[in-house]
């Protein structure tokens, strides 16, 4: 096991899935623009409107977990960085964070970000 899927498995990983709340959401983002949810869905998808800031960021990053796993599986470690270096940079830009969640600290999707912001940083460095 190398240093970096050490980190992911014990550190990063959780992190990134304290980023993604919401496992049916991001089905059924999965879905598509044409996907036309049933009645149960669309009563969900009513159910947390306006519960989250960046749902988006929620989806992509579950997508990172999921191309990550992956790429270690097969022992493609350079695959797995790429993953998370997409991620890294827009959680590290200036903007991200303010132009989001208008700079309010106290939301926990931002402290749950900020946090895996971080753990993906000590990542690309291992």
């Amino acid at each position: 096991m190398t240093t970096f899927s050490k980190i992911w498995d014990t550190e990063v990983k959780k992190l990134a899935e304290a980023c993604v709340t919401e496992s049916e959401l991001v089905r059924l983002m999965s879905k598509g623009e044409d996907y036309e949810p049933n009645k149960e869905e669309k009563k969900y998808l009513e159910s947390i409107k306006g519960k989250y800031k960046d749902i988006y960021g929620m989806y992509y990053i579950s997508d990172m977990i999921r191309q990550v796993e992956h790429a270690l599986k097969y022992e493609r470690e350079e695959a797995a960085r790429l993953s998370i270096v997409r991620i890294y940079e827009v959680l590290n830009s200036p903007s991200y964070f303010q132009n989001v969640f208008k700079g309010n600290e106290d939301v926990e999707e931002w402290k749950n970000r900020a946090a895996l912001r971080d753990g993906l940083y000590k990542l690309i460095h291992a």
